[in-house]
């Protein structure tokens, strides 16, 4: 089903970077030539590296519980700034919205990085690109834009081990603004015509 998404969406076979590039299919195919070798993947996951002190569990953890406790903050400001963003403006934000606000846009960028594992304490440092060097960048690679798009989609899977329904999308903030202008980039649509949209529910192709 993977493979006949890809030549679809790119109109060619998948090569074995394109498939790395893509965490959930990269797991399972990393799975399925291990079967084909004769490996066990479950007996694999089980394994249990030394074990552990209390001291090394605690120290462990620590990070953990931190990083949960940002993502929940990050969460929380990006939410906020949305509603008030619609109650300003009588509509739902989009990434250009967010890439206009530099306060915001920093606080999406963490959020993102969390999200793929990143540290985000090096992201803190990068300067945002001013939106009209963004526009031109999309306008001329929006392959490559919709690629990005499409990975962070795929990141719930990863996160979670299940495909992300329409009510997933819908809490959180920074998701539903990339579904939006991914699923209006499959579509075709125009930039300006995709500024006043509304994420819609997650179609079939999505589900699948």
């Amino acid at each position: 089903d993977w493979k006949a998404q890809f030549e679809t969406d790119n109109g060619r076979k998948p090569k074995a970077a394109d498939i790395e590039a893509d965490p959930a299919i990269s797991t399972v195919y990393a799975d399925y030539m291990a079967m084909k070798r004769g490996d066990a993947p479950d007996a694999k996951k089980d394994e249990t590296p030394a074990a552990a002190t209390e001291e090394t569990k605690a120290a462990e953890a620590a990070p953990a519980a931190e990083e949960k406790d940002q993502k929940k903050e990050l969460t929380k400001k990006l939410n906020d700034w949305k509603a008030q963003f619609e109650t300003d403006n009588g509509r739902k934000p989009k990434a250009a919205d967010i890439e206009a606000d530099p306060a915001i846009s920093t606080v999406y960028a963490d959020y993102m990085a969390m999200k793929r594992g990143d540290a985000p304490d090096a992201k803190k440092d990068e300067t945002p690109a001013a939106p009209t060097e963004e526009t031109k960048a999309a306008e001329a690679a929006p392959a490559a834009e919709e690629k990005d798009q499409k990975k962070e989609l795929t990141q719930f899977e990863t996160d979670n081990g299940r495909k992300p329904k329409a009510a997933d999308i819908e809490a959180d903030p920074a998701i539903s603004t990339v579904y939006a202008d991914y699923m209006a980039m499959k579509r075709g649509d125009a930039p300006d015509a995709k500024k006043d949209e509304t994420p819609a529910a997650a179609t079939e192709e999505t589900k699948a």
